[in-house]
């Protein structure tokens, strides 16, 4: 396993995945401990002279900072992520539909903190001041996670705190069904004791795109765009 050091970030990555992109790679990192998130990083390739361009590495704008925040927000309220995590565990056996696979998480998402059934995308100026605060003194920031939402709850919404939910039908060749859609939307609703934040909900048949992990078809449904869940 090979370990990398995104140093402006102050992160230590382990490499999942190598995908080749037009002059270069996409390699697609985990985070090694906490806090834990997926993201990637394009590293330019000279085809010409045959030069691997590492003093060249680039993300898309906000994709690490926007992990790594992601990462912060799931490691201090993990109790609240855990309830989360269980109670999808659970319903996907009820009302059958799955996730996705670790293995796709880890080599073609790079969605920052991310279980096989949603991922978390925070914005707003809490999490930017979070970032920066984690970037000057990790150790200190992360001793001090829970202390550091307590004294800035008034300054950050569930809108800045982006649930997306993605999942699945079990059985291949089953379209999306409307009434599992409802009954989990109806589920979240009522449940006091996950994180706060805005969840979307995007149900697929089973048919997924193994190169990136992709299911959005002409038949999934949605719960979303101006009909989120708010958890406040």
């Amino acid at each position: 396993m090979q370990k990398w050091f995104l140093d402006n970030h102050k992160t230590e990555v382990k490499i999942n995945n190598l995908v080749s992109v037009i002059d270069g790679v996409a390699v697609f990192v985990e985070s090694v401990g906490k806090p834990n998130f997926y993201t990637y990083v394009i590293v330019p390739i000279d085809l010409k002279n045959k030069e691997v361009r590492t003093n060249g590495i680039w993300g898309l704008e906000g994709q690490v900072e926007m992990a790594i925040k992601s990462g912060l927000y799931a490691m201090t309220f993990e109790e609240e992520f855990a309830n989360l995590d269980q109670y999808f565990e659970s319903a996907s056996k009820e009302y059958g539909f799955t996730g996705l696979t670790i293995e796709a998480l880890e080599k073609v998402k790079g969605n920052g903190y991310s279980t096989p059934y949603y991922f978390v995308n925070p914005t707003g100026e809490t999490f930017r001041k979070l970032y920066q605060e984690y970037i000057e003194n990790p150790e200190k920031t992360l001793k001090h996670l829970k202390e550091f939402f307590l004294d800035n709850e008034d300054y950050y919404a569930a809108e800045d705190i982006g649930f997306g939910i993605h999942i699945y039908m079990e059985e291949a060749g089953q379209d999306s069904d409307q009434e599992v859609l409802n009954q989990i939307a109806k589920d979240i609703e009522e449940m006091n004791d996950i994180p706060k934040g805005e969840y979307g909900i995007l149900l697929h048949d089973n048919d997924i795109d193994k190169r990136n992990a992709n299911g959005y078809q002409g038949n999934s449904i949605e719960r979303g765009h101006n009909n989120k869940i708010y958890k406040k």
